[in-house]
């Protein structure tokens, strides 16, 4: 018992200090006032809303972060862009900001903050837990180093989705159905993905040999997303006002992508930038990846897979590669996989380059969102 709190501390320690370099790359970042990019301030909802000059404040919250924080002050309206996001996260926003005294930026990030250390504290315990402490470390390093993980630090969904994602396969994988089921409900409120945790939860039930009883759980996931459409119509009078404001953003995110096979593989070849909205050659390396990672996944375990095969290919298609690289954190059996690759590499050497080049890339995309440039 001493030991494993030893052993906790110690990785509490490292996302701490994790934490604290992030502040000072946003300190850094944000010192050298000609690389702001004022355009986007000017041209993008931003904060604060009444504000025609960027605040220091302003750094933190820039491209979707306003929009969370205008739900949790404003809630939905019909028409808005801000409709395209997911209610849960605005409103423990609006709880949070109620609590240090009406500010919501501050409430936003102490939150996101402490979400995303938990998170990623329970990840590599579930890790370690099911394929030992090596590839827990490994698989905590890689997580927190890869690019997309700067969105751990500022009003996103994705610690909020992260800490739910971990509650729920660690419920799941221990064979507790009914409370891996309570956690689902709140997924599809988080992000649209959350709606495919349907899929390692019946992988599991049918894997476990569980009686036909048992898949009533699957109906709580499907309840949540029903909640979802129920907040939208309550709030706008059109269930459907979510999908529809993502017409206000590239590519237009939507269904139909998804089974356009040849326009997807048509914008895949239209990478002519190393990171922008839509051509970024970032987001199409990192899909290449994870294709690459699917058979390991499916013969590491079939309830992975079931949920890495969703989490992976619809964002990548629905918008055609945009913000894939963010999105693609939430893949988290992909960092497994690598990391047990990782781990059986002899060259340690060539480990530490890797960790080396993901961090190098997060600090540029760090730079990119402080400065109201596109980071995903």
């Amino acid at each position: 018992m001493l030991r494993s709190a030893w052993d906790r501390w110690r990785v509490l320690r490292f996302l701490l200090g994790y934490k604290v370099l992030v502040i000072a790359g946003v300190v850094v970042a944000t010192s050298v006032p000609p690389l702001w990019d004022d355009t986007h301030f000017q041209k993008l909802l931003h904060w604060p809303f009444d504000s025609s000059a960027a605040h220091l404040s302003s750094h933190l919250a820039t491209w979707d972060s306003p929009h969370y924080l205008r739900l949790a002050q404003e809630g939905y309206v019909s028409g808005s862009p801000s409709c395209a996001f997911y209610p849960l996260l605005p409103a423990l926003i609006r709880g949070c900001g109620v609590l240090v005294g009406g500010r919501p930026l501050l409430g936003g990030l102490i939150l996101v903050n402490v979400l995303s250390v938990a998170a990623l504290l329970l990840f590599h315990a579930l890790v370690e837990r099911y394929h030992g402490r090596p590839v827990a470390n490994m698989a905590l390093t890689l997580l927190v180093a890869f690019p997309g993980a700067v969105f751990f630090h500022f009003i996103y969904t994705e610690s909020l989705f992260l800490l739910l994602l971990v509650l729920f396969f660690r419920s799941l994988l221990a064979g507790d159905f009914s409370r891996a089921s309570v956690v689902a409900f709140f997924l599809p409120l988080t992000k649209a993905i959350g709606v495919f945790c349907l899929a390692p939860l019946a992988v599991e039930l049918w894997r476990r040999k569980r009686p036909w009883w048992d898949y009533i759980w699957m109906v709580l996931p499907l309840l949540g997303y029903a909640t979802y459409f129920g907040i939208m119509f309550t709030s706008t009078g059109n269930p459907m006002e979510g999908f529809e404001a993502q017409r206000f953003y590239p590519n237009q995110p939507s269904v139909q992508h998804v089974f356009d096979l040849i326009g997807a593989a048509y914008s895949f070849l239209d990478a002519d930038d190393l990171h922008s909205q839509t051509s970024s050659t970032l987001d199409r390396l990192f899909f290449l990846v994870f294709a690459a990672s699917l058979y390991p996944i499916w013969k590491l375990n079939k309830t992975y897979f079931a949920y890495a095969f969703f989490a992976g290919t619809v964002p990548a298609f629905a918008s055609w590669y945009v913000s894939y690289t963010r999105n693609v954190m939430m893949c988290l059996p992909l960092f497994i996989v690598l990391s047990i690759a990782l781990e059986r590499c002899k060259e340690r050497w060539l480990v530490y380059y890797w960790v080396a080049l993901l961090a190098a890339a997060q600090g540029f995309l760090l730079f990119r969102f402080v400065n109201f440039r596109w980071a995903g």
